[in-house]
């Protein structure tokens, strides 16, 4: 059991570590080369780069009893008796230069076996931190009113230039450089947005978090108002009927209009009613049919002072004096009337100044 524990923690140890050379200014013309190998290492060579090397002693390459060689450029160390240094980190060697070296390069690495290791040179500088972005508004799985998708996204660390591309379901909807835009004219149904940050050359980053995307439908607003095309309020934006249709005023021939002055104008004209009469008439009555009777007056009616009224296109004229029309003949009265029928009359009743019905007929 003691084993298999001693063998996860190496293991675990082992996978931490990455296969690097590094550099640390001592501050007095020295620099360590510093070292993190996740293997035994029994020999190395590298370069300095911008700067000379004077010599190049200790750290753990002498004390493993490694030896170690150097050109103005180039150091070299391994061992002649087998020696190794063991998997971990520390330092390797320490550098006597003239100038600031920028970096390490020609790595070389071997094992016992005189495999070669991949190693690599650690700035020491921290890895740069890459943009990311992700979808608030919508929200993957919402339904949203209308054809506008206002889009809302959070960046972190985005650098000088970086912008979003925007596509909805593989179409470029355009670039934006603020966190909130929209998207006009979005047919109704199902979508998917995806976001993309790219830099200021319009290149998009392809590493993780560097895209969002959600999913989302949307749906027509009902507008509400009156959809009969043949009303005088009718909305052509109306999705809805909200049973609000005007259908105007109604003509006197049965149609309509919205505007009553448009209605057309009503056929009609007078009629003159004429008497012949052997007695002097003191009142009359009569019904009018074919015709819509709109007003009575003039002709002896009139002339003898007699009060003429209509309603339901019945006449009637008498004297509130006792004034009479006198016997003969001539026009009675004289009748407005609307309509394009014959006026016929019917139900004739004429008086005398004693109230008696006088006997009269109707002729054409």
């Amino acid at each position: 059991m003691f084993k298999n524990i001693l063998f996860s923690m190496m293991f675990l140890v082992s996978s931490l570590l990455a296969n690097t050379l590094g550099l640390e200014d001592n501050g007095d013309g020295t620099w360590n080369v510093s070292y993190s190998s996740e293997d035994i290492i029994a020999g190395f060579q590298f370069d300095v780069d911008d700067a000379t090397v004077n010599s190049a002693s200790g750290g753990d390459a002498t004390a493993n009893g490694f030896m170690i060689s150097a050109s103005a450029t180039t150091v070299l160390g391994f061992s002649l008796s087998g020696g190794t240094i063991p998997a971990g980190d520390g330092t390797l060697v320490v550098l006597d230069l003239s100038g600031t070296p920028t970096g390490l390069s020609g790595i070389v690495v071997s094992d016992p076996s005189g495999n070669a290791l991949v190693f690599s040179y650690d700035s020491g500088d921290p890895e740069p931190t890459l943009p990311t972005v992700s979808i608030i508004s919508p929200a993957n799985g919402s339904s949203i009113e209308g054809s506008t998708i206002n889009v809302e996204v959070a960046g972190t660390d985005m650098g000088e230039g970086d912008h979003y591309h925007a596509s909805l379901d593989g179409s470029s909807e355009g670039m934006f450089y603020n966190d909130n835009f929209s998207i006009d004219n979005v047919s109704f149904g199902d979508h998917t947005l995806s976001v993309v940050i790219a830099d200021g050359g319009h290149a998009e980053y392809d590493h993780a978090g560097s895209s969002a995307s959600v999913s989302f439908n949307n749906y027509e607003v009902d507008i509400y108002g009156c959809t009969d095309m043949d009303a005088c309020n009718y909305n052509a934006d109306a999705t809805a009927d909200d049973g609000s249709c005007d259908y105007g005023a109604m003509c006197w021939d049965g149609s309509y209009e919205c505007n009553a002055s448009d209605c057309p104008d009503q056929p009609g004209g007078t009629v003159e009613i004429n008497y012949n009469s052997d007695t002097a008439i003191a009142g009359f009555q009569f019904g009018v049919t074919g015709v819509d009777v709109t007003g009575a007056g003039g002709g002896a009616a009139e002339a003898s002072g007699f009060t003429v009224s209509t309603g339901n296109n019945t006449v009637l004229g008498f004297s509130l004096s006792g004034a009479t029309i006198a016997a003969g003949e001539g026009v009675l009265v004289v009748l407005d009337v609307t309509g394009d029928g014959d006026a016929c009359l019917s139900d004739l009743v004429i008086s005398d100044s004693s109230g008696n019905s006088l006997d009269a007929t109707v002729e054409d």
